[in-house]
C-alpha cells in the first residue's frame, strides 16, 4: 500500500479543488482527496495528500494555484471594496507617520 502522508492543500470545492486536481495529474503526481466537513459556512472542501517523493513538485503546483486564486479575487472584487481598502491603508499609513512625527518630537524634548 502506497502512503499519502503529506497534506499539501485544503481548498473549497469546486474551485480551486478542480483546478489543483488537473494540475497535479498532468504534473503526474499521485494524489489522495477526501472531502472536508469542517468548513466556514456550509462551503464544501477537499483535504489533499501526496506520497513525501512528490510533496515538493506538489507544493509548487499549489503555490502557483494560491497566487492565481489571489489574483482573481483582487481583480472581481467589488470596486467600493477596492476604494474602501485603499482608503484604510492610507488611514493607517497617516496614523503611523502622525505617531512616528510625535516620537520622535518627544524624544527632542
Amino acid at each position: 500500500m502506497e502512503d499519502y502522508t503529506v497534506q499539501i492543500a485544503e481548498f473549497e470545492y469546486p474551485f480551486p479543488s478542480q483546478l489543483l486536481e488537473q494540475q497535479l495529474t498532468e504534473a503526474g503526481v499521485a494524489f489522495r482527496s477526501f472531502n472536508s466537513s469542517a468548513t466556514e459556512a456550509g462551503i464544501m472542501g477537499k483535504v489533499y495528500f501526496v506520497k513525501s517523493t512528490d510533496a515538493s513538485k506538489a507544493f509548487e503546483i499549489r503555490e502557483k494555484i494560491d497566487s492565481e486564486n489571489a489574483k482573481a479575487e483582487i481583480r472581481h472584487m467589488h470596486p467600493y471594496r477596492k476604494i474602501l481598502a485603499y482608503v484604510s491603508l492610507i488611514l493607517i499609513l497617516l496614523y503611523v507617520i502622525y505617531s512616528a512625527i510625535g516620537f520622535i518630537n518627544d524624544l527632542n524634548n
